[in-house]
């Protein structure tokens, strides 16, 4: 059966950060995503989450966000800074449940050439596979669209398979979002048949708002109706922007039958 996440970076905003995930637990949810935890010791963080009977579903590496970053896989120069984000990844999943260590690939930098971005980050990410794997440990990447990050490494599915088919390690998979396919016009069912090999985890938002399922152009219902005949048993993330509050914004997952009709 499908399992939802949210992702606590854009559910349950209307509450402070250290609230969200028992909130969520609530809601009866059983796992979360957590896009930087950093600034709380893994110790504390998986104290809180035990707490809630919650597991930790994904974070990302870190990378200063705020500061522009958008991951350092793809830039040159950057190796050692890129490794270090790794390491201190690594270390955090393994003290925490051992979630997947999503690597965000980075911004093709001005005046660099992609085919060399790639090249740069094919080797990272080799490196970072081989880090995680030795903890038993899933690597994640993710297209993400031009309307969301422009100069992103890779926009489009078919592309980040290609690198994950030229990484060629076992433990290196795909973060298939559905937003992001989307916004890159591609129809969901032919972009999951061709990813489908690699995908390692999954996240929905709706089109073009990212909003729940049921608020915008994309049948959201259908997919994870698809998902479940293909056997997906893995988690499904939430990564979307409410329309409503987080609880009241739930109801299309507490009608399929995804979350309990009765919440605390």
């Amino acid at each position: 059966m499908i399992r939802l996440d949210p992702n606590l970076r854009w559910l349950y905003t209307e509450l402070p950060m250290a609230e969200r995930a028992a909130a969520a637990a609530a809601d009866g949810f059983q796992g979360v995503e957590v896009a930087f935890p950093y600034a709380v010791a893994a110790s504390d963080y998986r104290a809180g989450l035990e707490a809630s009977g919650l597991a930790l579903v994904q974070i990302l590496s870190p990378t200063d966000w705020d500061a522009g970053e958008r991951g350092l896989a793809c830039v040159a120069g950057r190796e050692d800074d890129f490794r270090a984000t790794i390491e201190t990844a690594v270390a955090y999943a393994v003290e925490c449940g051992r979630p997947l260590v999503h690597v965000p690939l980075g911004n093709v930098p001005a005046g660099a050439k992609r085919a060399d971005c790639i090249a740069v980050a094919r080797e990272n990410l080799r490196w970072a596979a081989d880090a995680a794997g030795a903890h038993g440990l899933t690597v994640l990447i993710e297209a993400c669209c031009r309307a969301r990050i422009a100069d992103y490494l890779v926009h489009a599915n078919r592309d980040a398979v290609a690198l994950i088919e030229s990484v060629a390690r076992g433990n290196l998979k795909l973060c298939f979002d559905t937003y992001h396919v989307a916004m890159e016009g591609t129809a969901l069912a032919e972009d999951l048949e061709i990813a489908w090999p690699h995908v390692g985890h999954v996240q929905i938002g709706n089109a073009p708002g990212r909003h729940e399922p049921g608020e915008g152009e994309l049948d959201l219902h259908a997919f994870l109706e698809g998902l479940a005949r293909r056997g997906w048993n893995g988690w499904v993330g939430l990564e979307y922007t409410p329309r409503r509050n987080t609880r009241d914004a739930l109801a299309w997952a507490r009608a399929l039958g995804l979350l309990p009709e009765h919440v605390q």
